[in-house]
């Protein structure tokens, strides 16, 4: 998994083979591109790394440290990954490498994006309680659709108490194409104090990821003025994204300023999709994009891994 270089806006592909005989298969849309924009575009993966019309350099060469170390004691430990409903690279199917992957990484919290529950494609499944059960954590699950043989979404899970949880849905175009987006929020009780962290998987639209954020941004606000919060997930979007900017002044990138590192897709990793924002009164310990023999397969994206430190002070009020 090299790093790699890539100027203009990055647009990355990746074709099934069916949907390459018969093009006709595509959806159509009105600029005579035919994007899969439902399922998490399992057929024709169509990432957009920039949403400004300018052109910017992307690089992935940035010092984004590809591992991380063993977690410390009284450090918070969030992971967020797009496991692609467990399809690796090899077109199997298989949670167990999920697991084992996430294991290493002894993560307090889970942000999982592109999860199967009871889907025929991934042999009816339950994908999360699966994780979960190999994992010995907690399982959170939000649907995103219900299809005929099951349902699609976002989870999490934690080894954390959960004090409460909530789930939200995201504005979406008018689309009947488009695929629908929600935010799972889940109060947590650490033994340093509460917290709060959200989970979401924004649109591929560039339009349609700002009404999400624009959204979100309100309650954000919110539950950061009571204390300690985290945003991760996939948001379909580079850092630098007018998106992204939105979002800095109320929970800042934990790679910093002018980190970009690249998480997707994984055979040519392009741009960082996946993040975790963090608001400032949690204190950066270490920020990683894991490259392992599991991630390099398991997945389409790399995880993205950061540690945080609470002070014994930082307690939500509500």
């Amino acid at each position: 998994c090299p790093p790699r270089s890539v100027a203009g806006p990055a647009v990355a592909l990746s074709l099934s083979p069916a949907l390459c005989r018969c093009p006709r298969r595509w959806p159509r849309s009105s600029r005579g591109v035919r994007p899969a924009l439902f399922e998490g575009s399992t057929d024709v993966r169509i990432r957009l790394a920039l949403s400004e019309a300018t052109p910017v350099r992307r690089t992935c060469s940035a010092p984004v440290p590809t591992t991380i170390g063993t977690r410390a004691v009284g450090v918070l430990r969030i992971v967020t990954w797009n496991v692609h409903a467990c399809i690796g690279g090899d077109a199997r199917v298989s949670t167990r490498r999920v697991a084992e992957a996430l294991s290493a990484l002894e993560a307090d919290v889970i942000a999982l994006q592109e999860i199967d529950v009871g889907r025929a494609r991934t042999g009816g499944a339950n994908q999360l309680a699966e994780l979960a059960s190999a994992l010995d954590m907690d399982a959170r699950f939000s649907r995103a659709m219900r299809r005929h043989d099951g349902d699609y979404g976002i989870g999490m899970l934690t080894r954390l108490e959960v004090i409460a949880e909530e789930t939200r849905s995201l504005p979406r175009p008018g689309l009947p194409f488009v695929e629908p987006r929600v935010a799972l929020l889940l109060r947590l009780r650490h033994p340093r104090g509460l917290l709060c962290v959200v989970n979401t998987h924004l649109g591929l639209i560039p339009y349609e990821r700002l009404r999400q954020v624009r959204a979100l941004l309100p309650w954000l606000t919110a539950l950061r003025a009571d204390g300690p919060t985290v945003l991760c997930g996939d948001l379909n979007a580079s850092p630098r994204a007018s998106e992204c900017r939105l979002l800095d002044p109320v929970l800042p990138d934990a790679f910093g300023d002018g980190v970009e590192g690249c998480t997707f897709p994984v055979k040519l990793p392009m741009s960082r999709l996946d993040h975790i924002r963090a608001s400032p009164d949690l204190e950066r310990v270490a920020v990683a994009i894991p490259r392992t023999p599991l991630t390099c397969l398991a997945s389409d994206h790399f995880p993205v891994v950061a540690d945080f430190r609470l002070s014994s002070s930082q307690v939500l009020t509500r």
